[in-house]
Order: structure tokens, then C-alpha cells, then sequence
């Protein structure tokens, strides 16, 4: 297993911690949930995917691999803000 194999997992935690503790305490409205998630999903993706070009790629490619990783993020984001708008309406339904 190489340093590389464990970069996921440790933002994945830490992003999972913070969701958590804002949705669990109603910290934060369930309107701004969409948003919340968007760009969680959307930096999380991005993160992973820099750091783990940055640690295998060489760095002349820099600036082709930072505008590959926010077009890949892009979509996750959307995935994120969707996932987070259902979410919210649901829990207003059962209110």
C-alpha cells in the first residue's frame, strides 16, 4: 500500500465528519443543504484528484491536470447538489 492509496479515505473522513456534525445539529438550513453539498462533493473530488496527480504525475503537467481535475469535479458537484436538494425536500415532507 503506498501514501497515495490513503489520500481518499482521509479527506473522505474528515468531509464526512463535517457533513455530519452540520446536518446532525441543525446547524444549517435545509435550504442551503443543496449548496452544502455541492460544494462538498465538488472540493472533495477536486482535492483527491490534485493531490493524487500531484503525488504521480510530473509537475511540467501542472496546469493540464489542475483543469482535468476541476472538469472531472464538475460533475460531482452537480451530483452533490442534486443528492442534497432531494435530501432536503424529503426532510421537509416528513415535518
Amino acid at each position: 500500500m503506498r501514501s497515495i492509496d490513503l489520500i481518499a479515505p482521509i479527506f473522505g473522513i474528515i468531509w464526512g465528519i463535517v457533513m455530519y456534525i452540520l446536518l446532525k445539529q441543525n446547524k444549517s438550513k435545509p435550504e442551503l443543504w443543496p449548496r452544502i453539498g455541492g460544494f462538498g462533493v465538488g472540493g472533495y473530488g477536486f482535492l483527491t484528484l490534485m493531490a493524487a496527480s500531484m503525488l504521480s504525475l510530473p509537475k511540467s503537467e501542472f496546469l493540464a491536470y489542475t483543469v482535468e481535475n476541476l472538469l472531472w469535479s464538475l460533475p460531482a458537484g452537480i451530483i452533490g447538489y442534486l443528492s442534497g436538494r432531494a435530501y432536503a425536500r424529503r426532510r421537509e415532507n416528513k415535518k
